[in-house]
């Protein structure tokens, strides 16, 4: 039960951030044609 717990435990710390990892590349992505626009 306890090796369940901590692999749930490192799947939410992984989830939370690949999320992460997904939001910055999204924002980096936009920022980019925002900033190709303006050029």
């Amino acid at each position: 039960m306890l090796g369940f717990v901590h692999l749930v435990d490192h799947f939410f710390f992984f989830g939370s951030f690949f999320i992460f990892l997904i939001v910055v590349i999204l924002f980096g992505i936009n920022f980019m044609w925002e900033w190709l626009d303006y050029s």
